[in-house]
């Protein structure tokens, strides 16, 4: 399969990945994975995928580029007016979702490699909600030609 330089297909393919184990992450159904901060969840925990970032620059062939690609996943524990949403079930969750994405680290060969660099926890803001959130940092490279 070749290598993208689009940031739709690897956020799409991270969503895909997800939703194949979703009850393994703890959740009521692959319907809360979803593309994009929706503002708006019906239940917790959910988890948003999203394009960040893409960045391509030609190799010294100058018929190829190297494209670093960045996504954020974000995981939605739940409501902090819940008393029985933890931190730990917050953290341990994300990491769950880390392993997950590090069990496919080429996306099906769409990517020559991308991994989650950096974990995030902390609160986000839905509506009028305060929700206890974590944000995975996920970096990939991919090749193409011009």
């Amino acid at each position: 399969m070749a290598q993208t330089d689009t940031l739709t297909t690897p956020t799409q393919a991270i969503i895909d990945l997800l939703k194949q184990k979703w009850k393994t992450l703890g959740l009521s159904t692959p319907d809360d994975i979803y593309y994009g901060d929706e503002q708006r969840y019906l239940r917790y925990p959910a988890i948003a995928v999203e394009a960040s970032a893409l960045a391509a620059e030609p190799t010294s062939t100058q018929m190829r580029m190297t494209n670093t690609i960045v996504i954020y996943v974000f995981v939605y524990e739940g409501s902090l007016k819940n008393q029985e949403v933890k931190r730990k079930d917050r953290d341990e969750r994300a990491e769950a979702v880390r392993d997950r994405i590090h069990t496919d680290r080429t996306l099906g060969g769409i990517l020559a490699h991308i991994n989650v660099t950096n974990i995030e926890p902390g609160v986000s803001v839905i509506g009028q909600d305060h929700v206890l959130a974590t944000r995975l940092t996920l970096e990939g490279i991919s090749k193409t030609e011009l």
